[in-house]
């Protein structure tokens, strides 16, 4: 009888998805609506000033966004999101029809976290890129600037040596220096807040006291090379990252089988991991402990990143 009743619910959730027409493009453009909030007078006048408001969740998504399209996966970030919420009424379904109810909150938050797990390895390949071509643009626009001593010329001629997603950036610089307004130094501190590769903003910052003093200029160049060095010691670690990942997910799976194992070699078992307290609990502990291992193992086996360093 529960089982009919789970499929029952299952069938109505997705006779209203068919209803209303949800794809994963109409639901990629709500949410990337939600990206894009009204902007008020108080969030313009922070974006002229080169700072911004723009709180953690929406960053993350943004960020996934870019790195699902800079990475050719455009259309699965609709799909995604739609997986997160199927995973969550999945959860709610699951728990209110064996009263696992402790399930809830692991549902819950495995469906939010859904999308920033799953798009882990585009969200890494956007990084490594950006920090290649970053490392490419700096070094051109730094060699220039050191020819000419000119910025806004600098950034002009480099243009077109430099590719996305770094490109973004400094044409939107050269588009405000010289179209919007005159003012270089304002104009870099916008430009500063474009990017949160640390790196990037030291060489901001080493553009912004050149404009007082020229004789800056020769610190460019070793901001620069801290780029490269990062780049080397992330080609050293991948052989090591991915072995990692590739343990730890062995580990889930051989987790995750056990249940169906129980089933199959003793019923009794598994009447009294569904049916008690103490097995609930289990069920229950498993699951934050898997949530908690998840992100613990992306976190200590993601690339080097020089923005989680301090200065």
């Amino acid at each position: 009888m529960l089982i009919i009743a789970l499929i029952c619910f299952l069938t109505f959730c997705t006779g209203i998805v068919i209803l209303l027409g949800l794809s994963p493009e109409r639901v990629a453009l709500d949410v990337e609506s939600l990206l894009k909030p009204r902007q008020t007078i108080k969030k313009r006048a922070l974006a002229a000033c080169g700072k911004s408001n723009k709180n953690f969740f929406i960053g993350s998504l943004i960020r996934i966004r870019d790195a699902l399209e800079l990475t050719g996966r455009k259309g699965s970030f609709g799909f995604l999101c739609i997986c997160a919420f199927a995973v969550i009424i999945l959860g709610f379904s699951l728990a209110f029809t064996f009263d696992l109810y402790y399930l809830i909150p692991i549902a819950l938050v495995g469906g939010v976290l859904l999308p920033f797990f799953s798009a882990e390895s585009a969200v890494e390949t956007y990084d490594r890129r950006m920090n290649e071509e970053l490392e490419t643009a700096l070094s051109v626009i730094s060699a220039a600037y050191l020819r000419t001593g000119d910025v806004v010329g600098s950034v002009g001629e480099s243009l077109e040596n430099i590719r996305e997603p770094a490109r973004e950036i400094f044409r939107q610089f050269y588009v405000n220096v010289t179209v919007v307004s005159s003012d270089t130094v304002s104009c870099i501190r916008k430009m500063e807040q474009s990017s949160e590769n640390r790196v990037f903003r030291d060489w901001c910052e080493v553009l912004l006291a050149c404009q007082e003093d020229s004789s800056n200029r020769d610190a460019l160049m070793p901001v620069v090379s801290e780029l490269t060095e990062l780049r080397l010691a992330n080609s050293e670690m991948v052989t090591v990252i991915t072995e990692c990942r590739k343990e730890y997910l062995g580990m889930v799976f051989l987790t995750l089988g056990n249940f169906p194992l129980l089933y199959l070699l003793n019923e009794s078992w598994w009447d009294t991991l569904i049916n008690s307290t103490a097995g609930r609990c289990a069920i229950a502990v498993t699951g934050v402990v898997l949530l908690l291992t998840s992100y613990l193992s992306m976190k200590f086996t993601r690339p080097i990143d020089l923005n989680s360093r301090k200065k």
